[in-house]
């Protein structure tokens, strides 16, 4: 992506126990992350014993983190772990916060001044799941 594609873009992981081959561009939290623009450096709090949350109780604790609301639990192949999905996501004030730098930098582009509050708001007809950034 770095030589072939033109356009803005970033990619999310959750470190691994190895070494990336490629470095990140940004670390946040449990994140790595690879961007061809600049990213600011942000700290979010990881809920207490993040990878214990695996019962109906931890993912409900996760959903409530995240602003995240949903009915029942989400399972994926033969996984029976409730929480598993939610600790998959990117923090969505993670993923708002690399939205707006890109924002940022787009907005310096075209000469404008951009607030520093995160101002990217969740498209409600476009997605299932959404986030509620109080």
């Amino acid at each position: 992506m770095k030589y072939n594609f033109k356009g803005k873009w970033v990619v999310e992981n959750v470190k691994p126990y190895y070494n990336p081959l490629i470095e990140p561009t940004k670390t946040i939290g449990r994140h790595l992350i690879w961007s061809n623009f600049e990213i600011e450096d942000f700290t979010q709090k990881t809920v207490p014993n993040f990878i214990m949350k695996c019962n109906t109780e931890g993912a409900e604790e996760l959903k409530k983190e995240y602003g995240i609301s949903y009915e029942g639990n989400i399972y994926y192949g033969k996984n029976h772990d409730p929480a598993q999905a939610l600790r998959n996501c990117v923090n969505p004030k993670i993923g708002l916060h690399v939205l707006n730098c890109l924002e940022k930098l787009n907005s310096e582009k075209a000469g404008k001044t951009c607030a520093t509050k995160h101002v990217i708001p969740p498209k409600s007809k476009d997605s299932g799941i959404l986030p509620n950034f109080t």
